[in-house]
């Protein structure tokens, strides 16, 4: 059975749609994981395109895949991922006590 990667964010109300879902309150998540320690990784040919491993080697799950779209102020793409880029990894210790 598939693990959802939104059972990481809380119940929010949405006032533009009446309605409660997934997300952090009042925050702008490029920002918030903008602001966390992190540190500089060169991608490897072999995670070129490949956010999920890349997340899978620093966090040990692939879901949080979503970390390093945010903390690079990169699209859903698996093409920001290009090899020889230099993104920022947030550590995971403050990662693991914001989420």
């Amino acid at each position: 059975m598939a693990v959802s990667r939104y059972k990481f964010f809380d119940d929010v109300w949405n006032e533009d749609f009446f309605h409660l879902q997934k997300g952090f309150p009042n925050v702008s998540l490029p920002e918030f994981f903008g602001s966390i320690d992190s540190f500089s990784y060169q991608i490897p040919i072999s995670r070129s395109y490949r956010p999920d491993l890349i997340a899978k080697d620093f966090y040990g799950n692939a879901l949080l895949y979503w970390v390093l779209v945010y903390a690079n102020n990169f699209s859903n793409s698996p093409e920001d991922f290009a090899p020889n880029l230099i993104i920022k990894v947030p550590k995971f210790e403050r990662l693991m006590s914001a989420i």
